[in-house]
């Protein structure tokens, strides 16, 4: 079940978004930075309360506990393109489309006709987010820790990745 996230879901998102962290990005992002997710983790909880009050997130509910989520709205860069911020499943619930759930369900409130999402390079997800008809416009390098990592921009036109997400339902 896919329900608008709570001020009370602040805790469970930002443990998924943790954890997801270190299972995707192992090898990729460094250890010290992996290891370093719990360091004032109730600071970005606190951070995470307030964004629920204005920002769009949808959890996804299995068996009443939030085992995924997805953040989106207006763009950051450019109001007239919708964004998917940030989306996390957690490791034993992918694959099964809830991923695809949260990405349709978001589309449903997104009055953009074109949107982006932004991907570390070597996120495994990648492929998905290619196979759902992302065409890659734009790249750049991102520091973290001091660690470069490039990131990808994918540009989506909404009708066609709704019909994508929706067959998979």
């Amino acid at each position: 079940m896919i329900r608008k996230a709570l001020v009370e879901d602040a805790y469970d998102i930002e443990e998924i978004r943790i954890k997801t962290w270190r299972t995707t990005y192992k090898g990729i992002i460094s250890d010290l930075v992996l290891d370093e997710l719990e360091v004032n983790k109730h600071l970005r909880v606190d951070n995470l309360r307030e964004n629920l009050k204005k920002d769009k997130f949808l959890v996804y509910l299995n068996r009443e506990k939030p085992v995924g989520f997805i953040g989106y709205g207006t763009s950051r860069e450019n109001d007239k393109y919708g964004e998917i911020f940030a989306i996390y499943i957690l490791e034993d619930y992918q694959s099964y489309g809830y991923g695809k759930a949260l990405i349709h369900k978001a589309l449903l409130d997104m009055p953009h006709e074109k949107l982006w999402i932004w991907s570390l390079k070597e996120n495994p997800s990648l492929d998905i987010y290619r196979h759902l008809g992302g065409k890659i416009i734009e790249d750049k390098v991102i520091k973290l820790k001091g660690q470069a990592l490039e990131e990808v921009k994918l540009e989506y036109d909404k009708k066609a990745l709704f019909t994508r997400t929706a067959l998979t339902l």
